[in-house]
């Protein structure tokens, strides 16, 4: 699944490192798998705010040929990406690189995760 169903009040749309440091901050951190596995690839990782999707969507071929010049994962073109900024109680909203569609759906579905840093 993506987030934890917990209501987390995750509202920061520009900044992942916010919401993501603030679910490491809670008391049942470990229910939210998608901010963890972000956080497991180092403390400068993050799972992206939606605006910091957005942004990548903009720019994703440019992005993914740097991410193949490092021998990682790209991008998927035609995958949802969920972002860490919640849009209700029981949804989160999500990245649709195909089309610039921005859904949101209900925390326990099954999306993709992409972790960021900036440096």
């Amino acid at each position: 699944g993506g987030v934890s169903r917990s209501i987390t009040g995750l509202s920061n749309a520009m900044d992942g490192r916010v919401n993501t440091n603030r679910v490491m901050q809670s008391y049942d951190k470990s229910s939210f798998y998608s901010f963890n596995w972000c956080r497991s690839k180092g403390y400068d990782w993050y799972l992206p705010a939606i605006q910091e999707l957005q942004s990548l969507q903009h720019v994703i071929d440019v992005v993914n040929e740097v991410i193949k010049n490092v021998n990682m994962q790209a991008i998927g073109k035609k995958c949802l990406y969920w972002s860490s900024t919640e849009y209700d109680g029981e949804r989160a909203l999500t990245v649709d690189m195909d089309n610039y569609n921005i859904p949101s759906y209900k925390k326990d579905f099954s999306l993709y995760v992409r972790a960021v840093s900036t440096f």
